[in-house]
């Protein structure tokens, strides 16, 4: 049989036996769209914390707009449904690899903790390497993406800041696979105090202002979550 590569257009039927459909994507969509459950409010969860915009780390903790009415529930599309899936694949090969190099130690790990803020987080993976304890954290990001990577981006330092600073691991390593051909860029993160410092002093900002100033402004990237509670 021959490869993909081998294979010729001109090989293909020029009439009667090919038609674009969507008759089976339609039905395909209609179970992969949802919409995502409401946020605890009163705790603050790794993946939201960044220094960038004080305005939407006060929208993440409590919960509220403005006007003190709930966040609206973010509605996940088929689409979006299944980028979120090809990290979860992502996830399930990682375990594999990991098993066969003896370094498994535990995935989907949970933390809560009250001081010196209340947050909750899921660790992807804690690994046993080098005669160390290590926190593993996946992400994936599309080529254009990738080759543009010469560093983790912010957002995932302060993540794996939070959960170097808020348990008892000193370490990690943040690995970063290009969805498009499955190569990796791998980056080691040491616990950072100064720089957790500054989280933590934003967070006990906003845990200190049940209403949210006026003049506080979103500071934020274009796509920055104020957009979206502020229109």
């Amino acid at each position: 049989m021959p490869g993909i590569g081998q294979i010729q257009t001109t090989s293909l039927p020029k009439t009667g036996k090919i038609h674009k459909s969507q008759v089976l994507t339609r039905t395909l969509n209609k179970v992969m769209g949802y919409t995502s459950r409401a946020s605890r409010p009163k705790f603050f969860y790794p993946s939201a914390l960044k220094l960038e915009c004080k305005k939407s780390l006060w929208y993440h903790y409590w919960g509220v707009d403005s006007k003190g009415d709930p966040l609206p529930l973010q509605e996940i599309d088929p689409l979006l449904s299944r980028v979120f899936s090809t990290g979860n694949s992502f996830e399930d090969r990682f375990i594999k690899y990991l098993k066969s190099a003896k370094l498994y130690i535990e995935d989907e790990k949970s933390f809560l903790v009250n001081d010196p803020l209340p947050i909750s987080g899921r660790i992807d993976f804690i690994i046993d390497f080098k005669e160390k304890t290590w926190i593993v954290e996946l992400k994936t990001i599309n080529a254009r993406g990738f080759d543009k990577l010469r560093g983790p981006k912010p957002e995932h330092i302060m993540q794996v800041q939070c959960y170097l600073n808020s348990t008892d691991y000193d370490e990690a390593f943040i690995l970063y696979e290009n969805k498009d051909n499955q190569t990796w860029k791998e980056y080691r993160i040491e616990k950072d105090e100064e720089l957790w410092g500054q989280m933590v002093a934003m967070c006990q900002e906003v845990m200190a202002e049940e209403v949210l100033p006026q003049d506080w402004k979103c500071t934020g990237p274009p796509w920055c979550v104020c957009k979206g509670v502020d229109k």
